[in-house]
This record gives C-alpha cells, sequence and structure tokens, in this order.
C-alpha cells in the first residue's frame, strides 16, 4: 500500500522481450520519450491515427469492439503487444450518457478459429511446410533421416539453410490474404458443434469452452470433437464433454468476420486509438494459423516451383530435400549444395508479391555461397569443435543432423530471472511440481530417438537437461531458504523423484508418438543411466556453489552406488566439459 504508489508515481514498471521474468524500471519521461518515438515510426508504418467519431462509426457497426495494446521492449526496438483476449469498455457520449462492454477480438473470432482449425485438418497442403510443435519436427525428420540413410551406414554430406522472415505478421498484405482464404474455404457453410473441456489440475478443475467445425458432409460430431481432443490437447488429466449444441457459419459471414478483423482492426494506445492499415494482428488467437496459411501459399506458389525449375534447368534429378517453418522460421537442408544455393539465392531476393522479405541477420548456412561467408557467423561451435545451426530453440549438427535443445538463450540471462519462487513451500510441493515443469519440455523423443541422435547425443541431451534444471533448483532453493528451514534428505528426494519422472514421460511420450504417427523410436536409454546423468549434473553445478551446499555428501553417496558408471564410451562423453561449454557461461 505504500511502495507500489510511490514506484508507479516515478517509473513506468515493465518486462523486456528475451529477458524472460526480469523486472525494468523506467523514468517516466524516459519511458514517454521511447513510447513517443515508437508511436511516430507506427504511424509512418502501419497504422493509421483515428479520430473518437471513426472509431465509435466503426465499433457501432460490429459486435466486437478494440483491443487494447502496450509496448514491449526489445533489444534496439519497441514491439505492440495487443491484449485481444479482453473485452473492451465502450462509452457513450450524450444527453443519457452511458457504458457497455463489447466481445474480445478473440471471442468474436472464435467460430472462425474452429473453421481453420478444420481446415488445418482437411487441408494440410495449405500449411505448406508449417509445422506447430516438436511433434511435427519429429515425424517429418524422423522420415527425411530414413529416406536419406536407405539403410547405408555413410551419412550423406548435407547443406543447411536456416533464415526469418523480416516483420512477418507486420507485412503481411491483407488483401492477398483475402483471396488465399477465400480459395481454401471450400464449404458454403459449417457445422460448429459445442464443447467443454474439465481439465483436472492439484488446486482443483478448470473448466474451458470451446467449438469444433465441420462441413455438412454427414460426418458425426462426436467423431470430430473426439479427432480435436486427441489431436489438440496434451494433457491427459481431463475430459472433453460434448455440450450438444450445434450452431452453424456460412463461408459470407466468415469472410466479413475476416474483413473486420483484418482490414478495421482497433488498437487503443493510451487514449489514442489507431486503425491497422497493413500486416495482422500479432497475438490473435488466429494470427499464426493466418500467418502460416500465407507462407504455405507463397511456398506452394513460388519457392517449390522454382526450385523444381532450377533442378530441371541442372538436368538434374530433384534431391533428397527437407522444407520446414515454424511460423516465420524457415529450415532448409539438401543433399545437393546446388538445391541449398538456389533455395538461398531466392530468399535472398524477397518477395515482392507477397511483400515477404527476409531478415538479412538471421539466415545461417553451413556452406560457403560467393561473397556470403559472413553467414556462417551464425553457427554455433562449443569447445568440442562440433557445428550446429540454431532454428526455433533447437540446434541442428551440421555434420550429421543430430538434434540438441539451443541453450545459448540463456546466455546473458540469469536464471533466477527465468523462475517464480513460493516462499512458503514449507512441504516442498511447489518445488516437485517446478522440477518437473522445468524437465517436461525437454523429454520429446526428439531428443532420445535412437533412429535420429548418435547413444553419446541421447545420453549428453538428457545431462544438458539435468544441467539447466539443476541451475534453476539452486535458484529455487536459494530464495526459500531464507524463510524455511531445508531437510536435505527431502531435498535430495524432491531430485531424485524429478530423474524418474523424466524417464516416465519419455517413455509417455514415445508411445504418443507410436500411436500418432505409426512410427516406431527405439529408447536405448536405461532408467540407471538416467539416474546418474542427473546425479552428475546436480553434483556439477552445486559444486560451484560449495559456499552454499558444502560438501554435497548425500549425492555423492548416491552416485558411488552406480559403481563405475563412465566406464561407458556415451556416458563418459555426454559428462564431458567440452561438450557442454555454454553452461559455464550461464549465469545463477
Amino acid at each position: 500500500s505504500v511502495i507500489v504508489p510511490i514506484i508507479s508515481s516515478c517509473f513506468y514498471v515493465t518486462e523486456r522481450q528475451f529477458e524472460k521474468l526480469q523486472v525494468f524500471y523506467y523514468p517516466k519521461l524516459v519511458w514517454r520519450k521511447l513510447t513517443d518515438n515508437a508511436l511516430i515510426c507506427l504511424e509512418k508504418q502501419s497504422y493509421k491515427l483515428l479520430d473518437h467519431a471513426s472509431c465509435s462509426s466503426i465499433i457501432s457497426e460490429r459486435k466486437f469492439g478494440y483491443s487494447k495494446a502496450r509496448f514491449l521492449l526489445k533489444k534496439n526496438k519497441v514491439r505492440i503487444v495487443a491484449n485481444t483476449k479482453a473485452p473492451c469498455k465502450v462509452q457513450i457520449h450524450g444527453p443519457r450518457s452511458r457504458s457497455f462492454f463489447l466481445k474480445s477480438v478473440n471471442s468474436a473470432l472464435k467460430e472462425l478459429h474452429a473453421v481453420l482449425r478444420r481446415i488445418k485438418h482437411e487441408n494440410p497442403q495449405a500449411l505448406g511446410s508449417s509445422v506447430f510443435g516438436y511433434d511435427d519436427v519429429y515425424q517429418m525428420l524422423h522420415r527425411f533421416l530414413q529416406k536419406i540413410k536407405g539403410g547405408s551406414r555413410v551419412f550423406p554430406k548435407v547443406y543447411i539453410v536456416v533464415g526469418d522472415v523480416a516483420k512477418a505478421f507486420d507485412t503481411i498484405n491483407q488483401d492477398k490474404l483475402v483471396n488465399i482464404l477465400k480459395d481454401i474455404v471450400l464449404n458454403d457453410k459449417y457445422i460448429l458443434r459445442g464443447y467443454t473441456q474439465v481439465i483436472s489440475t492439484k488446486k482443483g478443475t478448470r473448466t474451458l469452452h470451446d467449438q469444433v467445425a465441420h462441413g455438412n458432409d454427414g460426418c458425426r460430431s462426436s467423431d470430430v470433437i473426439k479427432n480435436e481432443a486427441a489431436t489438440r490437447f496434451r494433457s491427459s488429466c481431463c475430459v472433453i464433454v460434448d455440450q450438444g449444441e450445434k450452431t452453424c457459419i456460412k463461408k459470407e459471414e466468415m469472410q466479413y468476420l475476416l474483413m473486420e478483423h483484418l482490414e478495421r482492426n482497433i488498437l487503443k494506445i493510451g487514449q489514442r486509438f489507431y486503425l491497422q492499415r497493413t500486416g495482422i494482428c500479432q497475438g490473435s488467437s488466429i494470427s499464426t494459423l493466418l500467418c502460416s496459411l500465407y507462407l504455405g501459399h507463397l511456398e506452394r506458389s513460388i519457392i517449390l516451383p522454382y526450385l523444381e525449375e532450377a533442378s530441371k534447368q541442372r538436368n538434374a534429378c530433384f534431391p533428397n530435400t527437407l522444407l520446414l517453418r515454424w511460423i516465420d522460421g524457415f529450415l532448409f537442408i539438401s543433399t545437393s549444395e546446388q538445391n541449398s544455393a538456389s533455395f538461398f539465392g531466392r530468399m535472398q531476393r524477397g518477395f515482392k508479391e507477397y511483400n515477404c522479405q527476409m531478415n538479412t541477420k538471421k539466415f545461417g548456412l553451413n556452406f560457403n555461397v560467393g561473397q556470403n561467408e559472413h553467414l556462417q557467423n551464425r553457427l554455433y561451435v562449443g569447445k568440442d569443435g562440433v557445428q550446429f545451426l540454431p532454428w526455433s530453440g533447437l540446434l541442428i549438427n551440421c555434420e550429421t543432423l543430430e538434434i540438441q535443445a539451443d541453450y545459448t538463450r540463456y546466455l546473458g540471462i540469469p536464471i533466477n530471472s527465468t523462475i517464480t519462487v513460493e516462499s512458503n513451500d514449507s512441504g516442498l510441493c511447489s518445488l516437485k511440481a517446478k522440477l518437473r515443469n522445468y524437465m517436461r519440455p525437454k523429454c520429446h523423443p526428439l531428443f532420445y530417438d535412437s533412429s535420429i541422435n548418435s547413444s553419446r547425443t541421447v545420453r549428453l541431451n538428457a545431462y544438458q537437461a539435468f544441467l539447466i534444471c539443476a541451475m534453476k533448483f539452486h535458484c529455487y532453493v536459494r530464495s526459500i531458504s531464507v524463510n524455511t528451514q531445508l531437510n536435505p534428505g527431502h531435498l535430495l528426494e524432491t531430485i531424485e523423484q524429478s530423474f524418474r519422472f523424466m524417464y516416465k514421460l519419455i517413455k509417455k511420450q514415445m508411445h504418443k508418438i507410436v500411436v500418432s504417427f505409426s512410427i516406431n523410436p527405439i529408447l536405448e536409454l536405461k532408467k540407471e543411466e538416467m539416474v546418474w546423468l542427473g546425479l552428475s549434473a546436480y553434483i556439477w553445478v552445486l559444486k560451484k556453489k560449495q559456499t552454499r551446499h558444502k560438501d554435497l555428501s548425500l549425492l555423492k553417496r548416491k552416485i558411488s552406488a552406480f559403481g563405475r558408471m563412465d566406464d561407458s564410451d556415451s556416458l563418459r562423453y555426454a559428462v564431458k566439459d567440452s561438450h557442454s561449454s555454454v553452461f559455464t557461461d550461464i549465469q545463477f
């Protein structure tokens, strides 16, 4: 009641992109200069200032309102973040002044979102090379590797290009996008069926309401709901309830909603209203799908025909290639250097018809192309000399296409700014849950399938996952130990539980891959190896903080019970410091 008003009277308190959970305090005069400059750039590029009368006129003609926006600072620029989830309050002035709430942008787009998800399922070709998570990356990479290996022990040389679209959401040609969607929305109307997802959590239950769409083709709504539940929801602790409510949305209504969202998207920044002239609203429920459909159309219309024509002109068979795109981040792999060079050259020129240019600073290659040797600067090379190209949170081995997690993203960011702490966690219940959450993203078969990664890399991936988890563990314990007396035995049990959880989750994820994609991943990593790697990682991390953790006798006693596990070549490789050199530079 005292501190917050004092701080808020002098400072604007906010976060910064890529700075995780760190809080920054800007003197209000400094913040005003930053935002004023950002608004000038905003009006020059993609937004138009609206007066209140024009804003009221637009809103009065539809059932949803505007989105409030704020500024999020990046390293050297400012990004607009729109809150499309919250309803907006509209004030009517006059003799009988009144105010009322209009539904949020996302609520208004719920039906359109359901239809787009259905199109994504029925017509994946419309999305081009889009991937929406590790599952998609896994199945595409697995099939590509089986194809190029062809049963041979000799791995062919591969040529890799990575690149990002510059300002992908802000530069989308709205008219072009509308025409693309007209071509892929094939049905004159879609049936919408309401359902409820009831999720069980330790704190109780959460209830989410949504809809699924299907064409008027006689398919059963219950089958559509089952299919969506299987592909969309990762939680196994949930129940899907069919609400039995049917509605219908016509093609004309969808086009109207889309036009309103694209061409009459209003943002409120401070007390001013802005109309978006180019691009799409980043942050709405359908923005990722719209961007993927837009770039998917670009691929099918220009990139793939260009590559095929380039191969014909060289009188060569079309080589083995893999093209993946995670929203606006491209990954191209080919067994032909000329093919990869052709792809790079075409991407470098941009696509005027789509108002699309690549970010030249984010191109990365593992080979030389003319005078572009500087592009190899994006290569990450550890102390062991192994070369990787970073792409969408992954490190791709330039020689073997093995996959590791990209921990370089933690460089320059204190680990304690990536976690939240419950100060009264006397029973360590929150710590147990948090350790599991830290491990969960690193349990995907992409990191542990021995048909993708060698036995050395599989064990290295497990070891590195435990290293980052141990760093977060140290920061958490340091924060709560001020007010809580911690029992070393209880802490050790919590750590060991996280090892068992990780191994169990990896096996569960492997089974999910078999069921979902009919691919049989190979798990050679043994449970005792997992525990030994985890103990080794915690000892390595906590040794660096010995003033707090002293002799680590419990951990050392546990690991000694495993005997000489490091006689194994793969385990010895995994715990060698040179293969995890990035961790020596992470602050914790």
